[in-house]
Order: C-alpha cells, then structure tokens, then sequence
C-alpha cells in the first residue's frame, strides 16, 4: 500500500510540474523578453475568453502592460479588430489566446502573416503555433520550469532578438 501511494504521489508531482505556467508567468517571461514593451493587444471572442482575459488583465497590470482587447466573433472580424488596433491603439505586442476565433488555423496564419509584415511580435498559446510562424509562447521546459520558446527565423525576419539575461530560459524553435 505504502509502495502504491509513493507511486501515486511520484506521479501526481511529475503531473503538477510539468504543467503549462500560469498567466501570470507568461506575463512575466514576456516581460522579460519585452522590457520596453507599453501595449498588449488581444484579438479574442471576449465571452469565450473572459476568465483568460481578466487573468491577463491583472498579470499586464502587474508587469506594467497596457492591455487592449479587441472583440472578435468570425474571421472576418479577426481581419477588422487587427486593422483597428493598429490604427486606433498602436501595440508593441499581439497576445493571441486559446478561443474559438483567433485561434484556429486560419486565425493564427492570418495573424503570423500581419505581424511578420509588420514586424510587430506575435504570443501564442502553443508551442505547434511557433512552429507555424508565430513569434513566441511560453510553456514548460523539460524540467518543468516556465521556458520562452522563439522562432528564430521569424526574429530574423521582423529584427527582434531577447535580452542576453534570459537567454538561458530561451529554446529556439525552427
């Protein structure tokens, strides 16, 4: 029995561990990443979103972000909102979080592509996201700790390279 509950235990640790980090860590690691950033910018179904939403707007509030969300129903809105908020509320960062608008294959591609033309950096909630073209995500490393994992490549391509001091939580991912 007592073999069986330090498995249990073993397993359920390795389980909280490995888990993504927080809204507050990935606000911090962007932070990090992006010292001189003032403006978040969100393009999200707000309703679908909203726990995510009010958790990110206390982790901006906390790091020093002005957060601007943007409402999205459709893509066609995803086209609009992203148009919008670079007109009306100039950003330095688009944050792109799991719903059912934004984050689907046609909504991240079509992101990518506007913040790789207009070189602003692109969060996303996956680490396949990256891999597709967007900038940056953060998920747990292999040890578990909150890592940042950048597309190189895109870097490259919109001139954005992280501080030196956080590298060592840096993966690059091409």
């Amino acid at each position: 029995m007592r073999v069986y509950l330090f498995l249990l235990l073993l397993v359920f640790a390795s389980a909280v561990q490995a888990a993504d980090p927080n809204v507050m860590q990935q606000a911090y690691l962007v932070r990090q990443a992006f010292p001189a950033a003032k403006t978040v910018g969100v393009l999200c179904h707000t309703s679908h979103a909203a726990a995510l939403v009010r958790d990110l707007k206390i982790a901006c509030n906390a790091y020093q972000f002005d957060l601007k969300v943007f409402h999205t129903e459709t893509l066609q809105s995803v086209r609009e909102g992203f148009d919008r908020m670079i007109k009306q509320s100039p950003v330095d960062l688009v944050w792109v979080v799991p719903d059912d608008v934004t984050d689907q294959k046609f909504g991240r591609r079509f992101l990518s592509e506007k913040c790789l033309a207009m070189k602003f950096p692109l969060y996303v909630s996956a680490l396949d996201h990256v891999r597709e073209g967007a900038l940056l995500t953060v998920s747990a490393g292999e040890d578990g700790s909150p890592r940042i994992y950048f597309n190189k490549r895109v870097g490259d391509l919109i001139g954005i390279q992280l501080p030196a001091q956080i590298q060592p939580k840096v993966v690059a991912v091409e």
